[in-house]
């Protein structure tokens, strides 16, 4: 059986400084936004080829973006955003339940 990104990004058997936290943290936001434009595309029953016509973004690039290859500028995001009917916004996020079960 495979591993989840979520176990993976636990415990990958480095050890936790606050710089390599950091950068899982902004991997995990990353990789949820990349399935996140990967599963409305699909469920649009668009291929990248015609998100990419939709978008004037290559499709070469939107690969490149749901495989976590690169990061986006806000600019791209919103433009992918407008071709699926969707918004960019943030959001507060709930507290980890080690958070919870610490308070």
């Amino acid at each position: 059986m495979g591993t989840k990104l979520n176990d993976y990004l636990q415990d990958d058997g480095r050890p936790k400084t606050a710089a390599s936290a950091a950068r899982r943290e902004a991997f995990g936001r990353a990789y949820t936004l990349a399935a996140d434009l990967i599963e409305l595309r699909q469920k649009l029953g668009l291929t990248q080829q015609e998100l990419a016509a939709r978008t004037g973004i290559a499709q070469s690039e939107i690969s490149r973006i749901e495989r976590g290859a690169i990061h986006p500028t806000d600019t791209t995001w919103a433009r992918l955003a407008a071709a699926l009917g969707a918004e960019v916004r943030i959001v507060q996020r709930p507290e980890p339940a080690s958070a919870q079960a610490a308070g």
